[in-house]
This record gives structure tokens, sequence and C-alpha cells, in this order.
């Protein structure tokens, strides 16, 4: 199955409430045109039930707010040394390919990095993997308008890519020596991975949610991923007169204060939220940055305790893969009106617990989730883990190869909505739909760090450059070598065939020209086949309970890949810390 990246969602059934004092005058500082600030004028007006949460929201904020600032600058001054290369060497010289190639390596969100011309044709794209875009007219689209236009740096809306899904544009002019504009060169990226650099660090420490629209009422990011790509103002979930009175507040003020009713962040419960925001952005462009706390709706925790599975895990799995196909066997039988009844009842045959049936369509759309009826209709196709593992359309891939098992973090209705590791089973009803269900893990200690991930991925697009910047089969030796820079202990990187052949595994050499494509772990999780879909979707994570050579012994372990081109993909991971 490709990946169905769009970030734009059917229905999620909420209701929010506009409380006295949310905006309006006095409760926020009106839009002036200027430039974004980082500071929170101190006469905002702060509601009075929430005094001792003010001080803290306010100093995450702003850091928030700096961080948000100083990323987007970062990435002005690379794309100016990108388009100064441009102007000095030429769009595919390569000393301009030295230069971008190096800053996207720099960032770990990055996605690709285009050379226009005058009228937003592609002339270049890097990495390789988009030479194929060399030649659009991405101008013609309106993608890259503000560029061809305005000849001046800018940061673009929310736009579909043609790979198939929503991101950012950054981008700066190319000027010769005289004078004259050439085009310009850009920066795309997913705003979920852009924001939440600066983001999670607080969301994952602190009670507090957050979440940024565009002056255009467009989510580009929150706390819960469903939200993002819905626009607030348009979107007919929320054309009621007090939730328009409420995002028209944030829209139209740069910053200030409200009171709002809202699911909590595990979709779970509606509680009352408290917010403060505030305004970033470049170049003309504001994004609201929206921070909330709820009395109820406390810190979603990440179970953090010992590294590998059980041994109960096991009498478990073994009677999962059975359960589901009940499931599976009773939608057959009964039809699928009265099998989503009796999947959604939380007193149903099929719940017990932390035991229950979800269902999906095959586009990613809810149609069964007992605990969480709030996300009912809603596409989740886009959502992903809090470690980045996009295990939705890793379900679906599964449910379409047949059935089989997968590892993500999920909320445990059974511990207050804790985070825990989960081993899920799908299997397709037809070619419609797919139930599935999961065995909590809650001994695992799923909360790898933001700096981990981050170096986790700064590592695989570092070995990916090297392969695209040099012959294969002096990469794959490389990549082999024991004693080379791509083989430290358990950071070693690893790279494969899409077929499934194995190129590269420094630690299992009598493994290299060995075909794995039905590799499967300890608990039956067919990793490989995950990594090569998520390769050949353009890159994503994978979870594996795998050997790790600094303790020769079996770990769980988070994966990233990224192909290099179509036949091959260059992989990592990270362990979880010992105890």
């Amino acid at each position: 199955m490709n990946k169905v990246l769009g970030l734009f969602i059917s229905g999620i059934f909420l209701i929010l409430l506009l409380s006295a004092g949310c905006t309006g005058t006095g409760s926020g500082d009106e839009s002036t045109g200027a430039d974004p600030q980082t500071e929170i004028p101190a006469e905002i007006p702060i509601p009075d039930e929430m005094p001792d949460q003010y001080g803290p929201m306010k100093e995450n904020f702003s850091e928030i707010i700096s961080g948000v600032n100083s990323g987007l600058e970062a990435v002005k001054s690379d794309l100016k040394s990108g388009a100064d290369a441009v102007a000095a060497f030429g769009p595919s010289s390569p000393e301009t390919g030295k230069v971008i190639s190096d800053y996207l390596v720099k960032h770990p969100y990055s996605i690709s990095s285009l050379v226009f011309d005058e009228n937003g044709i592609v002339v270049n794209a890097y990495p390789d993997n988009y030479r194929n875009l060399v030649g659009m007219d991405l101008g013609r689209k309106g993608i890259v308008a503000q560029a061809p236009d305005d000849r001046k740096p800018y940061l673009s809306s929310f736009f579909r890519m043609e790979e198939g899904f929503n991101a950012l544009s950054q981008g700066y002019p190319v000027y010769d020596k005289d004078g004259s504009y050439p085009g310009s060169v850009d920066m795309t990226y997913k705003s979920q991975d852009f924001l939440g650099r600066y983001i999670k660090p607080v969301t994952d420490s602190t009670d507090f949610d957050v979440w940024v629209v565009q002056t255009d009422g467009t989510e580009i990011y929150d706390t819960t991923p469903e939200e993002v790509g819905r626009n607030l103002l348009t979107d007919e979930s929320y054309q009621s007169d007090d939730i328009q009175a409420f995002v028209r507040g944030v829209i139209d003020n740069r910053n200030g204060t409200g009171k709002y009713s809202f699911w909590d962040k595990e979709w779970a419960n509606p509680v009352e939220k408290y917010a403060l925001w505030d305004t970033a952005g470049i170049d003309g462009t504001e994004w609201r940055i929206v921070i909330t706390w709820s009395k109820d709706g406390g810190k979603s925790v990440i179970s953090d305790d010992v590294t590998s599975l059980p041994a109960g895990v096991s009498a478990e799995y073994e009677v999962l893969r059975e359960y589901v196909h009940s499931a599976a066997e009773f939608a057959r039988n009964s039809g699928k009106v009265e099998a989503l009844a009796e999947f959604n009842d939380i007193n149903g045959s099929f719940t017990d617990g932390d035991k229950y049936i979800f269902a999906y369509e095959m586009d990613g759309t809810v149609i069964a989730l007992p605990f969480q009826k709030a996300l009912l209709g809603s596409d989740r196709s886009e959502s992903v883990d809090p470690n980045g593992a996009d295990f939705i359309n890793g379900m679906i891939d599964l449910a379409e190869d047949g059935g089989g098992y997968i590892y993500y973090v999920y909320t445990n209705p059974s511990h207050d909505y804790r985070k825990e590791l989960k081993l899920s089973y799908a299997e397709p009803v037809d070619e419609n739909w797919f139930v599935g269900s999961g065995i909590y893990v809650p001994d695992i200690p799923v909360n790898f760090s933001a700096d981990d991930i981050e170096k986790l991925v700064l590592r695989v697009k570092s070995a990916r450059q090297y392969a695209q910047d040099n012959d294969k089969e002096t990469v794959i030796s490389e990549y082999n070598n024991i004693s080379g820079k791509f083989a430290e202990g358990g950071s070693y990187i690893f790279a494969y065939e899409t077929d499934g052949t194995t190129l590269a595994l420094p630690y299992q050499p009598e493994l290299i020209g060995t075909n794995r494509l039905n590799f499967t772990d300890i608990y039956g999780v067919p990793v490989l086949k995950l990594e090569i879909t998520e390769a050949e979707n353009g890159g994503g994570f994978v979870y594996v309970q795998y050997p790790d050579p600094d303790y020769n012994e079996s770990r769980f372990k988070l994966c990233y890949v990224l192909p290099v081109d179509e036949n091959w993909f260059v992989g990592s991971g990270t362990y979880t810390e010992s105890i």
C-alpha cells in the first residue's frame, strides 16, 4: 500500500465551548502586521483560576517561541548559503551540491531542497531521491509563488507536496552579481517534525499541551496529531458561534489568554483548558502558538522500566492472533454494522480491561475504538506514536498483506491512559477494513529521548548522503568495516536491498548476502517488511527486539530507515537504556 500522507481528517466529534473572558477586548493584543514577538506582555489579563500555572506556562512558552524563531532563522541562514552557492557556481555544480547536502544532513527535520528558476521550474533537487522533480513547474502550481513574485525570503503556507503529503517550504532568492534574479532555493519539512523539536521537550515533561495555527485557520501542529491539517475557521466540526469566536480571537490577536472545553490529549474525556498564546514566524508569515493547561488532563506518562519483553508476554502473544481472528470472523458473519456496535461497546463481549478490538477502514478512518470514541470517523493515516512510528499505516500494510504483528506506543485505558508499549495484531475483515487488538507491555521502557532520536535521524541521513556521494561497493564495504565510523557498537548502520537481501550488518557478517524478507523477531513482527515499506514511502521508524552488540543480548530497539534510491535503503537504531 502507498502511504496515505494527507493530513486532513474527515471528522472529529467534539465541542469547543467559549468561556467567559476567553477573548475579546482586553484579552488579547491585536495583530499589527509587525514582525513576530517572543515576549508575552505582562499586562495580558490571566484568568483567576490559574494563577499557579501562569508562571510555568509563560516560562515554558517563552522557550518554545524563542526556539521556533531561532529554528526558522537557522534554516534561513543555511538557505542563504545555498543561494550564494547557486549564484557563484550554478545550480548543478559539485560545490553547490555539497553546500545543500550538508545543510540537509544538519537539520534532522529536513525532507528536501529544491533549486528553482525564476518561473518556479525545478532545475535541481537534493537529495538524489528527489531528482524526479527536476523539470516540474511547481511555480505554476502555486507552491513557490512567493519567490518568483516577491523575490525575497519566504515561509510558505501548509501545502501538499508532489510526493503526496503536506509540508512547509522555506525559501531564499538567488541573485547574480549583476543583480539579476535567476531563481530561488528552498527547504521542505513537515510542520509536526520541525515544531515538535521545540515543543515536545515541554509537553513531554509538563502537564501542558500545545497547538499551532496559521492565520488562515489551518492547524500545522498539535499535541494530538489527528487535529493537524484541519481548518478551524471552515471545518464543519467547528461552526458553532462559540468556537468561531474563540478561534477568531486567537487569529486576530497576536497574543492573549482564554479558557475553553476540549477533549484531553488521549481523546478520552472532555476537560476544561486554560490557554495562553503568542506569535512566532519569519519573513511575513505568522504562526499563533497556543499552550494550554487543564486541571483534569494531566501529563501522559510513558513507561520506563526494564529492557526486554517479560516471559509472561509469550502466553498472551500465542492467543492474541486467535482473539483478533475470532473478531474478524464475527464481523464477516454478523455484518459490519452489528460488529462495529459490539466492538465499540465497552461492556461488550470483545472488551475486557485493556483488551479490546479496534477497527479501521483501509484508508485510516477510525470505525471502532471503544475507549476513545471521540476519534470515531477521523482519519488517522498521519498519526504517529510518541517516538514517530507510523503505526496506523503499518497496520494497514499488514492487513493488506493478510495480517501481522507490529509494535507501537499507545495509551492503556486500564492504567489511566498511561502510554505503554503495545504489541498488536491486525487482520483484514475484507478488502475495505480491518480489525486488531494488542497486548500492553508496561515493563518495557519506550521513552526514547528527543536527543537520542535526533541523533539517530542525523546518523542515518549522514549514512544515506555518504551512499549517494560514493559508489555502492565502497559504501557497503565501509558500512561493514567493524572498525569504521559506521559500525560504532549499537549505533551501527545496516543496509538492505528492497527485496530483503542483506547488504550491511557489521556484527552479523554471516548474514550478508542472505535474503531476510520474511525475518520476524521473537514475537513475530515482520521487521524487514515494515522497514522496506517505510523506506519506499520516504523513510520512517520501526521497532524491533534485536541483538545489541554492546550488551551481547537481545533488547528493544527503535530503528530509522531512509531510501538511498529505489533499490536499497540504510538504517540504524537506538536501544532502550539499561537499568
